[in-house]
């Protein structure tokens, strides 16, 4: 059986809707390849530090991160995934990134991951 993320299960139902709504409206689907952007935070378990990004391929950048890495995060690695959201529009990706690097937009995302964090930083 094959192993879905997020990512790709919102792309499935995505298509599945869009099938669904041509058989009832008669219209043919429309053939639009959507690539998937994803909002991601990482723990740096050097120091214990979040790191907010956003990327259209989220095991490339990861990998990036742990091995060669930006500035900031060459400095700080080993890094681990803990939290990641998807999007069909590079725009929503765009904005939610913004939103989480603000001051509340810090605190939704230490509510959401709290737990994950508690033991990540224990």
């Amino acid at each position: 059986m094959r192993r879905f993320d997020s990512g790709t299960r919102l792309q499935f139902w995505y298509n599945y809707f869009v099938r669904a709504l041509s058989r009832l409206t008669g219209d043919p689907p429309k053939r639009r390849v959507y690539s998937m952007f994803y909002v991601y935070a990482l723990i740096s378990l050097k120091n214990k530090r979040l790191y907010i990004g956003y990327t259209n391929d989220l095991r490339r950048r990861v990998k990036e991160h742990n091995t060669n890495g930006s500035i900031y995060t060459s400095k700080n690695k080993p890094y681990k995934l803990i939290y990641y959201e998807a999007f069909i529009e590079k725009l929503d990706a765009t904005k939610q990134e913004k939103f989480y690097k603000s001051g509340y937009g810090r605190e939704v995302l230490n509510g959401k991951i709290e737990n994950s964090l508690r033991n990540l930083r224990a």
